[in-house]
């Protein structure tokens, strides 16, 4: 049986319910925004109180915590079948080397960077499994997830990891009703690049790398990466890729 597309998967948003994570600043926000601006139903989150944003329902959050997924998938629910959800927040974490970071500091990075991910795509997984029509899923990841960076250990980590569970995922789904991708948005003007562009750079030797694309004028707009994730997750952009590297 075929079942109906779903609101997101019609070419439009309207009305669909869209989870976004992380959506206090930069791409997160960018993308909430566009969506409500859209008429779809946006349910946002981040770990500490933000500005509002017009049409967006906005929830304060610790995803690293534990009952913070099943807290903000059942949040969401109330406002109907979910029909997309953005992983999107994350950290950038401590930059140096790994023989520098405490053991708390590694726990906290992997409890939000890593176990939030997969435990929310494993939430929405089965959240579209139990009700008719498809989901679209989307993790925001990084180049680099292919591109180690001495200092950046924890990081480049993280990513590699939001990747191939977004694979695995779409193996586990192929014949499913859920759409999964993994989202490398380019280098993106956000607060991470500003810290970035602080640190030492003895404690990370790519730092000048950055701070002359900032220099060049070179670092995407976060509203440009949100006009794209909308084409996806409007069903209106349908690569055949799960992991994708937006330019």
């Amino acid at each position: 049986m075929t079942t109906a597309p779903s609101r997101a998967e019609a070419g439009e948003l309207s009305g669909a319910v869209v989870v976004v994570t992380g959506s206090s600043t930069g791409i997160g926000r960018a993308l909430a925004s566009r969506l409500a601006a859209a008429s779809a139903t946006v349910i946002g989150c981040a770990r500490r109180s933000a500005a509002p944003i017009e049409g967006v329902e906005q929830h304060e959050l610790d995803l690293s915590l534990p009952g913070a997924i099943a807290e903000l998938i059942a949040r969401a629910a109330e406002r109907g079948p979910i029909d997309a959800w953005v992983n999107n927040a994350g950290s950038l974490g401590r930059i140096g080397p790994l023989a520098d970071v405490e053991a708390d500091e590694l726990m906290g990075h992997v409890a939000l960077n890593v176990a939030s991910i997969a435990e929310a795509s494993a939430a929405f997984a089965d959240h579209v499994r139990s009700r008719p029509g498809p989901g679209v899923l989307i993790n925001l990841s990084s180049g680099a997830a292919s591109s180690p960076r001495a200092g950046w250990a924890m990081y480049c980590a993280s990513k590699a990891y939001i990747d191939m569970l977004t694979r695995t995922l779409a193996l586990e789904t192929e014949d499913g009703e859920l759409r999964v991708y993994s989202v490398a948005p380019g280098v993106v003007d956000t607060d991470m690049q500003s810290q970035i562009r602080q640190v030492d750079e003895r404690r990370f030797p790519s730092r000048q790398l950055f701070v002359e694309m900032h220099r060049r004028g070179e670092l995407r707009h976060p509203d440009e990466v949100a006009v794209q994730l909308v084409e996806l997750l409007a069903g209106r952009w349908h690569p055949d890729e799960v992991v994708l590297r937006l330019s």
